[in-house]
């Protein structure tokens, strides 16, 4: 790993470690969750690919699907600005904004939750990291839950949490790079900076 890609982990760090491990405590409860929470996708334009110093990553070339953002479903934000260099050395500002969804409102779409072949994952945190105000990337903390197929309701609930990561590569909207922390267990996930977010835009 080179020395511009270590300080780029380090100074993104700071924007996930915040996140922590929430802790779900809701094993007996039971949740209902909305009919629409998950979006099928296709998986046969999936490719498998790499990055440095994180798991496994996959390319899907027609984007991968975000998890709806509703307001209703978040708790407060919290915003922070910090300064990166690109892995070629570009330096660029970048702003991060982070929130909790409420439980069991926010699944990972099914598209993903195939690639990642845990079962059914709710959403305990989301960080978003833009720069020049254009998303770059998702940052995911999941942990592994239990629905009853019959009622559609949260049984029970994993609090192992682990993070995966979608990254516009190019800058064209479309979240193609799929990426899980290291061995699915790792409590941390440091973004990459794309070359391309650190071009001004007009």
């Amino acid at each position: 790993m080179d020395v511009l890609h270590r300080q780029v982990q380090f100074l993104l760090i700071a924007g996930l470690v915040t996140m922590g491990t929430i802790a779900c405590g809701q094993e007996n409860s039971a949740v209902t969750l909305p009919t629409d929470s998950n979006v099928s996708g296709p998986m046969s334009d999936v490719a498998e690919s790499a990055l440095p110093g994180v798991g496994k990553v996959l390319i899907k070339t027609a984007g991968w699907q975000i998890p709806p953002m509703r307001s209703d479903q978040r708790e407060p934000e919290e915003n922070k600005n910090l300064k990166a260099k690109t892995i070629d050395g570009i330096e660029v500002s970048v702003e991060s904004t982070r929130y909790t969804p409420i439980f069991g409102t926010m699944l990972v779409p099914d598209d993903a939750t195939a690639a990642i072949q845990l079962g059914e994952l709710n959403v305990q945190g989301v960080s978003e990291y833009r720069t020049d105000g254009r998303q770059f990337a998702f940052v995911f903390a999941v942990n592994r839950i239990y629905i009853d197929k019959e009622t559609n309701a949260v049984t029970g609930s994993q609090g192992v949490v682990f993070r995966y990561a979608l990254y516009d590569e190019d800058g064209d909207n479309i979240f193609e790079t799929l990426a899980l922390s290291d061995n699915n267990l790792n409590r941390t996930l440091t973004p990459h900076v794309p070359t391309w977010a650190a071009v001004k835009s007009r």
